[in-house]
């Protein structure tokens, strides 16, 4: 049997190309105030829809999802494997949130909504970063 020895190159140059690209997207780790500064980022975008949204229970669950996706992203992109991660990147957004609300919006803030700030959100991130760190421990990516 005859076997093109051309197309076996190309064939052999995909996949190795396959498991360099797989390696590279496993392992790619960044420092943790970087992981945080992307897990604000994404935060903040997504949180710039619900804005949109009038307010009703789907904004809340909306909300709710939103900072347990970010704590998720900034635990899973940082080079250590600790939930804490996504507690301070939710805490770094709510101090983010209240500078913006009193400083550029000029706006009052009841104790409920300080209470929201700075225990709600950054529950939601550590239990997101919670499920980042326990979904890596079993993939049996610590790196």
């Amino acid at each position: 049997m005859h076997v093109n020895k051309r197309k076996l190159n190309k064939w052999k140059k995909g996949v190795e190309c396959y498991k360099i690209r797989k390696k590279w997207l496993l392992m790619k780790r960044y420092h943790p105030v970087i992981a945080i500064i992307l897990g604000n980022i994404i935060t903040g975008f997504l949180g710039g829809f619900v804005i949109i949204l009038p307010i009703s229970l789907l904004s809340h669950i909306l909300v709710i999802f939103i900072f347990v996706l970010g704590g998720f992203s900034a635990t899973y992109l940082s080079r250590t494997n600790k939930a804490t991660i996504g507690f301070y990147n939710s805490l770094l957004y709510s101090i983010s949130s209240l500078i913006g609300a009193i400083f550029i919006f000029k706006t009052g803030l009841t104790p409920n909504k300080v209470l929201i700030l700075f225990i709600y959100f950054p529950i939601l991130g550590l239990i997101g970063g919670f499920i980042a760190k326990t979904l890596r421990s079993r993939r049996g990516n610590e790196n």
